[in-house]
């Protein structure tokens, strides 16, 4: 797994949404941890957490990447370092299972997918357009 490369001024951290974690009976606590478990828990706390902005914004990048005080660009690299979901990424199989389970509504797909509409939309206008060369 690559490290964390994502900078961005400690005074945008208070843009973040304010998750609650639930405690699950019988968690070991975090000194008991190894560097390894840390890390897996610090990644999926991040995630979720990105993921709520996210969706906040409509799955919307750049508005994002606005809230947070930084660069579309480091966005997207943390996504990719967090593993979460972009349409440019998403294989024709994935949409197609999505956009069924919506009835067809691709808008109802990119949320499914959880991802931006928009982007999806121009992910499926190009698939099409390469299956027709």
């Amino acid at each position: 797994m690559p490290a964390l490369h994502w900078t961005m001024p400690v005074s945008s951290w208070t843009m973040l949404p304010e998750v609650k974690w639930a405690k699950p009976a019988n968690r070991w606590p975090a000194a008991h941890l190894d560097d390894a478990a840390l890390t897996a828990r610090l990644r999926g706390r991040a995630a979720e957490a990105l993921l709520i902005l996210l969706e906040a914004h409509a799955f919307n990048q750049s508005a994002v990447a606005a809230a947070l005080g930084t660069s579309r660009t480091t966005l997207i690299k943390l996504m990719d370092d967090l593993d979460l979901p972009r349409a440019a990424d998403l294989d024709p199989g994935e949409i197609e299972r999505a956009r069924a389970q919506a009835g067809g509504d691709l808008d109802a797909a990119a949320r499914i997918l959880r991802v931006s509409p928009s982007a999806l939309k121009k992910r499926v206008t190009l698939s099409n357009l390469k299956g027709r060369s």
